[in-house]
């Protein structure tokens, strides 16, 4: 258990217990009658996916609206995701137009799929629409991505209510939840609900477990509550770091003028065997510029240059 004083969670309405998974509809459950283009044509869309040729996908997805016919839910579901993956959200957007004219009855897998779509896009009332229309079908990953949503768009209050309504509806968060409605507590308006949920967080056993939680909760006492010595308590804390952390941890002791903080964390990285990115680089170096520490400052600008 952490050694760090934190309010009780007892205000939150926790849920009980873990609620089950729920069954999911069959992807192929509501595909079209069999048509002799059908196979052939779907088959090559997925290849093409496969082998990351996202516009001969797409493509071929037009040729099978003009010979009427259409994917079915497991191969709108690789489109989506595959836009999505690589931020194309113009592209996702039409195979969402393709997906409605299909007139398949869409599944929590295909509705998570478009929230997280229009949520990335920074359409956040798209995304909210979906969510809102999907009624019982809504599970873990469509809150999840609701207050995730709503926090990437700089909703921090409608972040923590919607989070405190999963709550009340009796699904338990994961770490991808925990992390959203973190980051939305990472102000000064917002950081004693964020201290709650840190209680909520420490009794879960995801502070222990999640990387992505970890550094949401050094931000959010760092951004939102300045209060550095608790940011770096929780970072000393965390059983698993990685690159990103100790960049982070560097930082924010650099935005809070800790200059020499900031290379000792540095130097306690290397010898840590983490490997520094240019961000990393670029938060030392003006550090060494402050600290003029000029040696040390011209070889870390080397091997920025040489990333660069």
């Amino acid at each position: 258990m952490l050694g760090l004083s934190v309010p009780s969670a007892s205000k939150l309405p926790l849920p009980s217990i873990k609620p089950s998974n729920r069954s999911r509809q069959n992807l192929r459950s509501s595909s079209s009658p069999p048509n002799p283009n059908f196979e052939p044509l779907n088959h090559r869309l997925i290849h093409q996916l496969n082998v990351g040729h996202l516009h001969k996908a797409i493509s071929t997805l037009d040729l099978m609206a003009q010979k009427g016919i259409h994917p079915d839910l497991t191969t709108y579901s690789l489109l989506l995701k595959s836009c999505i993956r690589s931020r194309n959200f113009q592209l996702g957007k039409l195979v969402h137009t393709r997906l409605t004219h299909s007139q398949l009855h869409l599944n929590s897998l295909i509705l998570n799929s478009l929230i997280s779509l229009y949520s990335k896009s920074g359409d956040w009332a798209k995304a909210k629409s979906i969510f809102d229309n999907m009624g019982d079908m809504r599970d873990l990953v469509s809150w999840s991505a609701m207050v995730s949503c709503f926090a990437n768009n700089d909703l921090e209050y409608e972040a923590i209510v919607t989070f405190l309504d999963m709550l009340e509806n009796g699904l338990y968060p994961n770490e991808y939840c925990f992390a959203a409605v973190i980051r939305a507590c990472s102000n000064a308006e917002n950081i004693s609900i964020g201290k709650m949920i840190f209680g909520f967080v420490v009794k879960s056993g995801y502070f222990g477990s999640d990387v992505c939680v970890g550094c949401a909760l050094i931000d959010m006492f760092a951004k939102g509550g300045g209060d550095l010595d608790l940011a770096y308590k929780v970072f000393e804390k965390m059983p698993e770091k990685n690159a990103v952390t100790w960049t982070l941890m560097i930082t924010r002791f650099m935005q809070f003028g800790y200059a020499r903080e900031a290379v000792d964390m540095f130097l306690d990285m290397v010898l840590s065997e983490y490997v520094p990115d240019r961000f990393t680089l670029s938060g030392v170096i003006s550090a060494c510029a402050e600290l003029e520490l000029l040696v040390l400052g011209k070889q870390l600008h080397s091997v920025e240059v040489g990333l660069n």
